[in-house]
């Protein structure tokens, strides 16, 4: 299994998302559990940023950046 999550940024705070995704494949048994990291340059899952208070995406690369995940998971 393969898919794909962002970390959200709201009020200044980052949820770690790809973190608990993972998390919650242990719980359901998938082993080999394992998050990638996203490359970024050029296409892109969301857009480049967050506006840091209201966790809005921004246009503005400068803003809090999104961290893109590849999340795997194999069932035994």
């Amino acid at each position: 299994m393969a898919y794909s999550v962002a970390n959200s940024v709201r009020a200044e705070r980052v949820f770690d998302l790809a973190a608990g995704f993972e998390q919650l494949l242990a719980e359901v048994g998938f082993s080999e559990i394992r998050a990638i990291p996203r490359a970024q340059a050029g296409r892109r899952i969301l857009p480049p940023g967050r506006d840091p208070k209201s966790g809005r995406f921004s246009s503005n690369v400068r803003s809090a950046g999104v961290r893109e995940y590849i999340v795997l998971g194999r069932l035994p």
